[in-house]
């Protein structure tokens, strides 16, 4: 478990990442507890204005949590396609939430109704199919008003057809969250 230190270690060296990319800086190497080199799968999320202004992240744990935090700050702050990079004058605008993903587990199902069932609100969840991929977070399904609504819109995000959950044919994986944030 990630303790508060941590958890601020971690959002400070965010910011700082993006701050030094702004401002076409190396990020100094920072002295990162031993707690935060094992690898995890992480998110970093950017929101202005309680708008997302950026989401990057991975699903798999690949690298060591700190450098996974630097880079996925970096991508969401400059790289999120649906998003303009940000810009100087929004530094002082923006917060910065972390999610770290516990490993993702499958979800054996025989039929719609089963799927649905075994979908719960507080986990994310992943759909694939065929090379289409999609990730929602936890926070995500407070945009929907069913489970339904929430499998189908998860669909669609990784270019499948809306409904192709109903037919078992589909890859489905949930994961748990430590979602942290700048106050």
């Amino acid at each position: 478990m990630i303790q508060a230190r941590e958890k601020n270690f971690l959002l400070s060296l965010a910011r700082k990442s993006i701050e030094s990319h702004l401002n076409s800086q190396k990020i100094e190497k920072p002295n990162v507890p031993d707690a935060l080199k094992e690898k995890k799968a992480t998110f970093v999320s950017i929101s202005k204005n309680q708008q997302l202004r950026g989401c990057i992240g991975r699903i798999h744990p690949l690298k060591p949590l700190y450098v996974d935090i630097i880079e996925n700050a970096i991508n969401a702050g400059f790289k999120d396609p649906r998003f303009k990079p940000l810009s100087k004058r929004e530094l002082n605008d923006i917060k910065i939430s972390i999610s770290i993903l516990s490993n993702t587990i499958p979800i054996a199902y025989a039929h719609a109704k089963d799927l649905i069932e075994q979908l719960s609100p507080g986990y994310g969840f992943t759909v694939s199919k065929n090379g289409y991929r999609a990730v929602y977070l936890p926070e995500v399904w407070g945009n929907f008003n069913s489970k339904e609504e929430f499998i189908s819109s998860l669909c669609s995000k990784a270019g499948l057809e809306r409904g192709i959950w109903r037919f078992g044919e589909l890859e489905v994986r949930k994961f748990s969250v430590n979602t942290f944030s700048e106050n």
